[in-house]
């Protein structure tokens, strides 16, 4: 699931993420999770992108700071400290998965919409990029 965060955000900007994952993760994660914006984003997000996504992808398994809960009411619930960086993060995979669907299909249909001239350009834009 975590791989779906960086790539929607290049689907939806219509470009790579190269050289650039952490800003992309970030996008991603604010147009999956939309009430993430209320909070510092910036200090969450790459705490998040470093913990979580870092850990799971680099070395299969999340770092220090995480844990991984069931049952949760939020996907992702931080402790945060006082210059906004992420004190501990827990991570509902389960719920999380449930965003992540649910942000997918609202993506295929914005894209099936005719009037979404601009996220369907970026999209193919993408697509075009790689598969040359």
């Amino acid at each position: 699931m975590l791989t779906y965060v960086e790539a929607i955000a290049c689907f939806i900007r219509g470009e790579s993420s190269d050289r650039r994952s952490p800003e992309f993760f970030k996008f991603g994660l604010e147009n999956i999770f939309p009430e993430l914006s209320a909070q510092n984003i910036e200090a969450f997000a790459k705490d998040f992108y470093r913990e979580v996504r870092c850990g799971l992808l680099h070395q299969a398994m999340t770092r220090g700071r995480v844990s991984i809960v069931r049952a949760q009411a939020l996907a992702i619930q931080a402790t945060v400290g006082s210059d906004g960086s992420s004190l501990h993060i827990q991570l509902d995979p389960w719920t999380f998965l449930a965003h992540v669907l649910k942000h997918f299909e609202g993506y295929v249909a914005q894209l099936r919409d005719p009037s979404q001239n601009e996220l369907r350009q970026n999209f193919e834009r993408w697509f075009e990029a790689r598969a040359a």
